[in-house]
């Protein structure tokens, strides 16, 4: 029943969004089962456990810190004791400790490779970029930042799409110098503001039961035969979403899918966990069942609104090749649509953005400064209309967008004369 209730949220996932969460998701799932094995804490089960924090890892480096964390916690609410040797006098090591060391070594097997190549790629040591640059655009005192790439002309790395294929490249604001308390007051804020908005996505999920799920595991974990397992559950759930309160720079679900599958688990496992008589407990599966299965198979309309768009992209994209079947340096005036044309045209082309200047002769010096050959006017700004007086651009093509994602329903290039 679990099976056919995820089926929606999974797909929508898988298609929604092309970001690594729902990989981290797919391995984390796997890394909380092995911690719930009954056979766990043992060497080889730390060392699985190790293994998959380092492949979450090499998906998305939040999974960095969350295991290290994660997994100490884990390890030190373990009992028992481990002997050396048996029926010998020679000391005792802990077991938890063991068991840590077990999965610390096999984490660090996946994570250190990759950790020294990009400490060598960019001559510091370094991790994963997202971390410094969550921190940059979390201003002190106000609402995070709009990203840099989607205001300017960037110039892409050589052999790339875009410059958002290696997003360390683009200038980032420095936090002002703060005191200790104002520092600390600022952080204040930011934990605030983001606990909220984390409440709210967690409330209201694409699997429409993290509410109740949140309540049931905190009666389960008073009531329950497994309460040990259920407050672990509760830890765990803060553990991982404390990380992104700390740093989240915009409101977006995807970032707690790993609580929101592993709170759907729960919930399917409540009945089986519970003191109950055999027919009330299939009745309260059936119940969850009942409510929670609708929407998420009603869920399943989104494939086609997330698939269908690109068709319309691609079309463009294949009329605006035919045209131009030179590699281009492209800009758009929306830099998400502008995005995907850029990566149908395939060849070499590069794309380079949304100009920032608001001014006629800015926007138009910005263009040349950059080598810009073909602009992508989906809506008629103020700035965006001093093409149509500049004698250095002509429009060559007036594209259709039927079927797209966009509020634009039609696409205009314009191509730089050619001397």
């Amino acid at each position: 029943m679990l099976v056919i209730i995820m089926t929606g949220a999974s797909l929508v996932w898988a298609t929604q969004i092309l970001t690594p969460d729902l990989i981290v998701t797919t391995v984390l799932v796997w890394y909380f089962w092995i911690l719930t094995d009954p056979r766990f804490p043992s060497k080889r089960l730390s060392i699985i456990a190790g293994l998959l924090g380092g492949i979450a890892f090499l998906a998305k480096s939040y999974a960095l810190p969350f295991f290290l964390i994660h997994f100490s916690v884990t390890c030190i609410l373990l009992r028992g004791q481990y002997k050396v040797a048996p029926n010998t006098d020679k000391a005792r090591l802990p077991r938890n400790i063991i068991v840590w060391l077990y999965g610390l070594v096999a984490f660090s097997a996946v994570v250190l490779p990759w950790i020294m190549v990009l400490s060598v790629k960019y001559h510091r040591l370094e991790a994963g970029s997202s971390g410094r640059i969550n921190h940059a655009l979390l201003r002190p005192g106000l609402a995070p930042l709009q990203h840099p790439i989607v205001s300017g002309l960037w110039e892409p790395p050589e052999n790339t799409l875009t410059a958002w294929e290696d997003p360390t490249i683009l200038p980032y604001p420095v936090w002002p110098r703060l005191s200790v308390t104002d520092r600390l007051r600022e952080y204040g804020y930011i934990i605030e503001n983001n606990s909220q908005v984390a409440l709210q996505l967690i409330q209201y999920d694409l699997l429409r039961f993290s509410q109740m799920g949140i309540i049931l595991l905190l009666l389960t974990a008073l009531f329950a035969r497994l309460r040990k397992l259920y407050w672990w559950l509760l830890l765990t759930i803060v553990i991982y979403s404390m990380g992104y309160i700390l740093t989240m720079t915009t409101a977006d679900p995807r970032y707690f899918w790993p609580v929101l599958v592993l709170i759907a688990i729960f919930v399917f496992s409540v009945p089986e966990n519970i003191p109950l008589r055999k027919e009330y407990k299939v009745a309260l599966t059936l119940l969850f069942f009942a409510s929670f299965s609708y929407q998420s198979l009603r869920d399943l309309r989104y494939l086609y609104w997330f698939t269908e768009p690109s068709t319309a992209y691609q079309e463009a994209a294949d009329k605006i090749r035919s045209a131009y079947p030179l590699s281009s340096r492209v800009a758009a005036d929306n830099w998400k649509e502008g995005l995907y044309i850029s990566f149908f045209l395939g060849n070499t082309t590069q794309y380079l953005g949304v100009p920032s200047s608001n001014t006629n002769d800015g926007f138009s010096h910005e263009l040349t400064s950059s080598r810009i050959d073909i602009f992508l006017r989906f809506f008629k700004t103020e700035s965006g209309k001093a093409l149509d007086s500049d004698t250095a651009w002509r429009q060559t093509l007036k594209i259709r967008l039927t079927g797209a994602d966009s509020s634009a329903h039609e696409l205009e290039v314009f191509e730089r004369n050619r001397l």
